[in-house]
């Protein structure tokens, strides 16, 4: 008897990976890759905005702080914290408000007091380190209520609240504002 041997048909691919199947797995990696990475950016925006919001926070704290210690000054009726109705800048401070000086014991009268504490306050805003992205602030007064309005650009366009002026709600909402209310 005779035995046949069959043969086995020859194996023609090995048990490696393919080209095409390597490519497949490269593709949905970057797709992968660019997810992760639209994440990150979004993630530091938003951190950024967070930062942003807890500085506006505290500046408008500090600047309430500063109305309720010089008390007397700070009655709409003395004029004295209404230099700034509209939003400024330190920038927009003139030479002679950033040039007063009440540190130190030198003896400074209500008025001048409430002159630095806008000039260090505004200066606290715009400071390039911990103030805000093109910062600007305003008081206004409404009885012996202070309206402090902070504003700042947003990390990214279309998530501001208020307009240039700081109204909220208001005109192209390119800016984000906080406002704080003080009853003196």
């Amino acid at each position: 008897m005779r035995h046949l041997h069959m043969r086995r048909p020859h194996q023609r691919y090995g048990n490696g990976a393919t080209l095409l199947e390597i490519l497949v797995a490269l593709a949905i990696l970057s797709v992968g890759m660019l997810g992760v990475g639209a994440l990150q950016t979004k993630a530091m925006r938003s951190g950024q905005d967070s930062y942003f919001l807890s500085q506006a926070s505290f500046l408008a704290d500090d600047m309430a702080e500063r109305l309720r210690a010089n008390n007397s000054a700070a009655s709409p009726a003395s004029g004295n914290y209404n230099g700034i109705n509209t939003m400024t800048s330190y920038a927009a401070l003139s030479a002679a408000d950033k040039a007063i000086s009440c540190a130190g014991g030198a003896t400074c009268t209500v008025a001048n007091m409430a002159r630095y504490d806008i000039a260090q306050w505004l200066r606290a805003v715009n400071d390039g380190n911990r103030g805000l992205a093109l910062g600007a602030a305003k008081i206004t007064w409404s009885g012996n209520t202070a309206t402090i309005t902070l504003r700042w650009q947003p990390g990214q366009s279309g998530e501001g609240n208020c307009d240039s002026t700081g109204t909220m709600g208001g005109g192209t909402q390119d800016y984000r504002c906080l406002q704080l209310q003080v009853t003196l």
